[in-house]
């Protein structure tokens, strides 16, 4: 019998040279992915792969079948209530993407679909979401789309009372958009000839790309940039990052405000991050310490002088992030391995935290869009407990189980 040999891409020494140091990639050339030597050989990875796995063909289809039987190809997420409207994903069995859907004033109206991520795949080899950004007064969504893999992104608005896109077309985008607090502006990222998002750029609605403005360029190249609105819309943060350093610059009014400030000058090694509720800024920042502390300030009054500590720095316990309501703060915090959920009361200045049944578990904060609300989201799971999405009430402690993921296949979780 013939062995069966895999091909053996040719080696062809390029010198690269990058900061003063020069190596030698002998595959530089596969690079090129509209050569046409390098589809042949591509090709002939396939066939080889092909060729090798074909005695275990049935036992593949086998596994496939056992793995697709245990699929729950018909579910939905847990509703999310953003003023009078109801938003949930769904996925239904023999479609690829997610469906986005809203309802008006109860889950018992009548289902509107405002992205369908199956019909904007229709006819293409590849599909993506980026960015899904409502527009404060949820007429508008904003969303981003990648259809070639390069994480390059399209921007197209949905006017979602009408149902008919606008003319509004912003092409090359990276991840992270947001919405001006008056529905009139997007801010969005682009990226260097390394792919490294470092500009800003504000898109007023309607009007030409060409016109829209540059808001920041990050030319350190150390680091990278994202943009996101508060939670209350009043203020729009660019959040700038590298490996070690951070630093935040905030444009008031909703994102309106012309004059683009900074939180708190970047220093290396320190990094911080920012949320806002009540004319004060809360700054998560690790200047006293690797695990962070949280401090607040008046939006007014930034310097170190007027910050005060709400939580210090604690060598056994990592803030590592946070969400901010009307009323509390939610902070994630990591203890002994674990994730811990601290509640902190803004107006007591009390602290609890969130109550877990297991020893050993798993926890992360979703996304709550209502800033006015007193229930906070997370979802838990345990090496026995399916990924439960519960609702926390932070006043009074009680919690409800909203969506639990289902297990196919005889799972007892006593057992």
């Amino acid at each position: 019998m013939k062995t069966l040999l895999p091909p053996i891409a040719a080696k062809r020494p390029h010198k690269i040279s990058v900061h003063g140091e020069t190596w030698t990639d002998n595959y530089f050339w596969l690079k090129e992915k509209t050569s046409p030597e390098v589809i042949r050989y591509l090709n002939a990875e396939n066939d080889y792969t092909a060729k090798v796995m074909k005695p275990y063909g049935d036992l593949a289809a086998k596994l496939n079948r056992e793995m697709v039987r245990r699929i729950v190809e018909d579910d939905e997420s847990a509703p999310v209530k953003i003023g009078e409207n109801f938003y949930y994903v769904k996925q239904r069995k023999g479609f690829q993407y997610e469906i986005y859907c809203r309802k008006a004033g109860s889950l018992r109206a009548t289902e509107h679909v405002i992205l369908d991520l199956n019909e904007l795949a229709r006819g293409r080899k590849y599909m993506r979401l980026g960015d899904f950004e409502l527009s404060p007064d949820q007429r508008l969504l904003a969303y981003s789309t990648d259809t070639k893999g390069d994480e390059l992104f399209t921007i197209r608005i949905k006017d979602l009372v009408t149902g008919k896109l606008l003319s509004d077309k912003i092409e090359g985008a990276y991840y992270s958009m947001a919405w001006s607090k008056d529905n009139r502006c997007l801010f969005y990222t682009k990226v260097d000839a390394a792919l490294r998002p470092y500009r800003v750029w504000k898109h007023v609605v309607g009007t030409p790309t060409e016109n829209d403005v540059l808001i920041w360029e990050e030319p350190d190249e150390r680091f990278t940039i994202a943009v996101e609105t508060s939670k209350d819309h009043e203020f729009l943060f660019i959040h700038i990052h590298s490996m070690v350093t951070s630093e935040v610059r905030y444009l008031a009014d909703g994102g309106t405000s012309d004059k683009l400030r900074v939180v708190a000058p970047r220093h290396q090694d320190i990094e911080y991050s920012v949320v806002h509720r009540s004319g004060l800024f809360y700054i998560r920042i690790n200047d006293k310490g690797r695990n962070f502390r949280l401090v607040s300030t008046p939006v007014d009054h930034l310097s170190k002088g007027n910050w005060k500590e709400i939580l210090p720095h604690d060598p056994a316990v990592c803030l590592e992030g946070m969400d901010e309501f009307a009323g509390h703060l939610a902070i994630e915090a990591k203890e002994n391995g674990l994730t811990q959920i601290l509640i902190h009361n803004c107006k007591s200045a009390k602290n609890h935290k969130v109550r877990f049944p297991e020893p050993a578990y798993g926890v992360k904060i979703e996304p709550n869009p209502n800033f006015e609300s007193n229930l906070l989201r997370f979802v838990y799971s345990s090496m026995v407990t399916p990924a439960s999405v519960f609702d926390y009430q932070m006043n009074t402690k009680r919690r409800e189980l909203k969506k639990q993921d289902r297990v196919r296949g005889g799972y007892h979780p006593d057992k």
